[in-house]
């Protein structure tokens, strides 16, 4: 797994230790990091999308559908493990207007931990 994890950091990788730990566990903390390496690079504009949710223009929602809609997309970005923080000085508008394809275009891994349901 190491030798594995070395060839996929081009070299780069730094590994230590943090005391006593049963190799079973570092067998499975190896594993999880090379399905973290191998995962595929996507957008979280195409993963809400393809969770179903609808990035419709903000001018096109009236007030109480653009926060029935914010609800949806906090909501979908939550499933993703993606969460908001310091926007309270934008409004409903602004932040949704966040969420479109230029808002959401940074690549991110979209590796899926299957010992944690959901992830």
């Amino acid at each position: 797994m190491k030798r594995e994890l070395e060839e996929l950091s081009g070299g780069a990788m730094i590994s230590g230790s943090v005391g006593d730990v049963p190799p079973e566990l570092e067998e499975v903390f190896l594993e999880r990091a090379c399905a973290w390496e191998r995962a595929p690079y996507d957008t979280n504009f195409n993963r809400l999308a393809q969770r179903g949710a609808e990035m419709i223009p903000p001018a096109e929602l009236d007030d109480c559908k653009l926060r029935v809609k914010l609800q949806e997309v906090f909501c979908a970005l939550a499933a993703i493990r993606c969460f908001l923080h310091d926007t309270d000085h934008l409004s409903d508008r602004e932040l949704i207007h966040g969420f479109g394809p230029m808002g959401c275009a940074r690549k991110r891994r979209t590796y899926r931990n299957s010992a944690v349901p959901g992830i």
